[in-house]
């Protein structure tokens, strides 16, 4: 396969550096901690900070120096031990990378003298006589980007290299760095313990701001990809470079307090550049605005006077343990008697002042030397396994040992696996190592700044990895009083019942509420209307059947319908008692008698059929409903008509004749009567055939909350038999007015016509009454209330007068009464 640009020039970077190192060019770095041994490790360990002006300066902080020593401390440590590396006397050859690219770049050049055989000049054509590879592997250095750049090197040397802090995913690409391995987990397992935390906060709007650099470049790589598989919007997204003036950094705050939802800020970035940016945020007075969330390359704010800016703030840092063995062990070493060419300066600085503090118990645990310890060890346990291998059963190093370059040790340094100081210790395909990372709140505490533990993140954990204790956290902005959190969310949740109208980012919408017959669907985006006889449930999230409404027996207004139709019911049996007791009286006899009861059956059936009105919608109540509505009707004024068109008959033709009409018998006019009320029935039954009686659900109007249950009458059925009986009712009219002069004891057709009347005004008044009205109930109120105002009218006006006079008036009296009328009638229309 072709070597790729890079590659190719590496080489002859490589190359050229090489030839000045054969040809014995003087060192590039002076200062270095060493020891000479039968094989080296070396190391790459950050002491200084390189600054703007590109130059190495004072300490970066005390814990740097401690993971020099503890380098130094495990090495001898394996060196005293007699099951690893038995008679291998380890050596080793430490410089500063200073955190910078060419300062590390000529420190690796210089350990890269170490590997014998002249690897080095052999890879430039020099050649050599020495037999033994000294150097076997490289701890360091610390940032990634530095990494990268001198993994290439170590690589095409077969150069073994871990790092002790060092975390991008670009580093976990063997085809770019086959020899490379870490001792702390990767930036995506970071950026997991990052992204949970907003996510245990509910926070879905946030703000990125990374270095330049592969750290915080692939840092912020990740984040962006987890943040878009939890549904998190990134606002603002701004990259620091390490030469970034304060123009330029006052504007990258600027821009995060343009999007002011967005409180909390993920910071990936080294602390130098962290601090700059935590400058320009106390530049314009917004140290209250944002919750900052650190990367484990953000710390020691207070030190660099930020401490008020990141209160409240989360920072993600490797899990540490202590130990008391190296803890022992630093407190034994002086300035006199070291060989560390740096001790010096951390004595002077940290140590040889009147205000400087001794280091408490427990210290080793907070300068991240865990790592380092355990880097070394998986060189310790690699070696030992390839030993073994190598030389057999012999407990001392052999020639295959000594001479066994990076690409035999490499297998076994994949392979170590042991428990560490943070916990079992042993490496994925990539060369990664899975681990633990605990978030500590920073917090004004007792007159100072202090990072307090509030979460571990587990990442061989079962279900959720995050355990927080929120109740330790202190926040640095406002709290929402309602959820005792603060919020980082542009725009609130919908109340139910809406849906969102995004604009912008998928984070912002709009609220749009939907009718009150609809829910929201498809993640609150679209309105769906409830299906028919459906309503949306309190949630506002489903759709619940709606009970049905029609006239209950508890209504106070049917209560009172009840209670006028019972009273109907028992003056029309009282009326029905007193014709059957009197039957034979004259009065009743000449009233037409059987017509009589035909129309009295016809009022006591209306009082009847205003309880079938009432009652809850059935299928045998509604097939009652739709045959006896109108029937009852029918059968109070079929007789009606009959009687009233007999007395017309009989008063004309007697001003022609004295021979009696035909067609006025009783069972005449019974038939008559029957014939009359067959058409209803006819009329009924041809309706009950085309829409089968039953009781059905109604929606009036599909956006109100309203289901009317009620028995299925249609307004053609309605109107035809309406017709009819209007017909019936007309007729009565006409024949009533045209009969007003016969005698008014005997035969009752101004009372007919008083009856009639009236009922013509009723119904004129029910017909538009009834059509026009949509609500269910309200129609059996009407239907029943005109029920019964057209029974009581029948009773009173035609039946209440016949029983008076049976009781009252003397049957002589009202004998020469009715002769005299009819005599008088006779001479007037003579």
């Amino acid at each position: 396969m072709a070597s790729s640009p890079t590659s190719f020039s590496s080489v002859i970077f490589v190359g050229v550096l090489g030839f000045a190192f054969c040809s014995h060019v003087p060192h590039l770095t002076d200062t270095k901690y060493s020891k000479q041994g039968d094989i080296i490790l070396g190391g790459l360990l950050n002491l200084h900070i390189f600054d703007a002006k590109r130059e190495c300066v004072q300490l970066d902080s005390v814990s740097v120096l401690h993971r020099v020593e503890a380098m130094v401390f495990t090495i001898e440590e394996i060196n005293q031990r007699d099951d690893i590396l038995r008679g291998v006397d380890i050596g080793y050859e430490i410089y500063d990378s200073c955190v910078s690219e060419d300062v590390t770049l000529a420190a690796t050049l210089a350990l890269l003298q170490n590997i014998t055989k002249n690897a080095l000049c052999e890879a430039v054509g020099g050649g050599g006589d020495e037999d033994r590879q000294k150097l076997k592997g490289v701890i360091g250095p610390r940032r990634s980007s530095v990494s990268a750049a001198v993994s290439r090197v170590f690589g095409l040397h077969h150069m073994p290299q871990i790092t002790y802090m060092a975390t991008s995913d670009e580093l976990s690409d063997k085809s770019a760095f086959p020899f490379y391995l870490r001792a702390v987990p990767p930036d995506r397992l970071q950026v997991s313990v990052m992204i949970d935390i907003v996510r245990h906060f509910n926070w879905s709007y946030i703000s990125l701001v990374n270095s330049d650099g592969s750290y915080g470049k692939y840092g912020a790589n990740e984040i962006k990809r987890q943040a878009a598989m939890y549904g998190i919007c990134i606002a603002a997204a701004e990259e620091v470079s390490r030469f970034a003036t304060e123009e330029q950094l006052d504007y990258i705050v600027k821009k995060l307090l343009e999007y002011k939802n967005a409180k909390a800020v993920i910071i990936f970035s080294v602390v130098y550049m962290a601090n700059r940016v935590f400058d320009a945020v106390r530049r314009a007075n917004a140290t209250d605005s944002f919750i900052w969330i650190g990367s484990d390359g953000v710390y020691d704010l207070a030190a660099y006077g930020n401490g008020e800016v990141g209160k409240g703030g989360f920072f993600v840092e490797q899990f540490n343990t202590e130990s008391i063995p190296y803890e022992n062990y630093f407190e034994t070493i002086k300035p006199e008697s070291s060989e560390n060419p740096w001790l010096i300066e951390y004595w002077e600085r940290y140590r040889n002042c009147s205000d400087c503090q001794e280091p408490d118990h427990g210290f080793s645990a907070y300068m991240g030397i865990s790592a380092v310890i355990d880097a070394v060890y998986v060189y310790g346990y690699a070696l030992e396994a390839m030993r073994v291998d190598l030389c057999g059963t012999s407990p001392d190093a052999c020639d295959e040992f000594y001479e066994a370059d990076g690409q035999i040790l490499l297998p076994y340094l994949r392979n170590a696996s042991f428990e560490g100081t943070r916990g079992p210790v042993q490496f994925d395909e990539n060369g990664d190592l899975l681990g633990k990372y605990v978030v500590k709140n920073l917090q004004y505490v007792d007159g100072e700044y202090q990072r307090v533990v509030v979460a571990i993140w587990d990442s061989l954990a079962e279900g959720e990895k995050l355990d927080m204790d929120n109740g330790k956290v202190m926040w640095g902005v406002a709290v929402d009083e309602d959820i005792g959190k603060p919020k980082s969310i542009c725009s609130e949740p919908c109340p139910g019942g809406h849906i969102v109208i995004p604009h912008g980012d998928v984070c912002c919408w709009d609220c749009f509420q939907c009718r009150n017959n609809e829910i929201p669907v498809l993640n609150n985006t679209k309105c769906q209307p409830c299906q028919l006889f459906h309503w949306p449930n309190e949630a506002l999230d489903e759709c619940d059947s709606i009970p049905p409404t029609y006239i209950r027996w508890s209504d106070p207004m049917a209560i009172t319908l009840v209670v006028i139709a019972f009273a109907g019911l028992v003056m029309s049996i009282l009326t029905v008692l007193g014709y059957v007791v009197h039957r034979n009286k004259p009065l009743i006899k000449a009233s037409s008698r059987e017509l009589s009861f035909i129309m009295l059956f016809g009022v006591t059936f209306s009082f009847i059929m205003v309880f079938n009105f009432i009652a809850k919608p059935t299928l045998a109540t509604c097939v009652v409903v739709r045959l006896g509505l109108m029937l009852c009707f029918t059968m109070t004024y079929a007789p009606m008509l009959t009687k009233v068109v007999r007395i017309y008959r009989i008063f004309t033709a007697g001003k022609k004749s004295t021979k009696r009409p035909g067609m006025t018998g009783p069972m005449s006019q019974i038939v008559i009567t029957s014939v009359i009320v067959s058409v209803q029935v006819f009329i009924s039954g041809i309706w009950a055939i085309i829409v089968p009686p039953d009781a059905t659900l109604e929606m009036p109007i599909e956006t109100e909350k309203r289901v009317e249950l009620s028995c299925n009458i249609g307004a053609d059925e309605v109107s035809t038999s309406v017709a009819y009986n209007l017909l019936l009712i007309v007729l009565c009219c006409f024949f009533a007015f045209k009969a007003r002069r016969v005698p008014d004891n005997y035969n009752e057709s101004r009372f007919i016509a008083l009856s009639v009347y009236t009922t013509l005004v009723v119904w004129l008044a029910f017909i538009p009454t009834y059509s026009t009205v949509k609500d269910s109930s309200f129609k059996v109120t009407v239907l029943s209330f005109a029920t019964l105002l057209n029974a009581f009218v029948t009773l009173v006006c035609l039946y209440v007068p016949k029983l008076y006079a049976v009781h009252f008036v003397n049957d002589e009296n009202a004998r020469i009464r009715f002769v005299s009328q009819v005599n008088s009638t006779a001479t007037e229309r003579t």
